[in-house]
């Protein structure tokens, strides 16, 4: 099963952007797999978004709007970098 852990500052996003983000995530990394888009893989590809306490998201020692993001996919089907590479590029045009 994908797996994708979202971290971001508490308070950046409203509801409506938290479902959008882990929609176009999960959009996105099953596009860079080359996964069907069904509900099958939907409901076997987890996202979660983690809300940090703004004052814990730093960039050099001040509080910052960044997003850092893990993917885990299963063993066996490790994205090929040029996937990997294809997905990050589609989620910087996404934000």
């Amino acid at each position: 099963m994908p797996l994708i852990d979202a971290y971001f500052p508490a308070g950046i996003l409203s509801a409506e952007q938290k479902s959008e983000l882990a929609e176009g995530l999960m959009t996105r990394l099953l596009r860079a797999e080359r996964a069907p888009d069904t509900e099958f893989f939907r409901k076997v590809t987890w996202v979660y978004l983690h809300e940090l306490p703004a004052e814990n998201v730093l960039s050099a020692a001040r509080p910052a709007a960044l997003f850092r993001i893990d993917v885990t996919t299963p063993e066996g089907r490790e994205m090929m970098a040029d996937a990997f590479q294809g997905f990050a590029v589609s989620f910087a045009r996404y934000c």
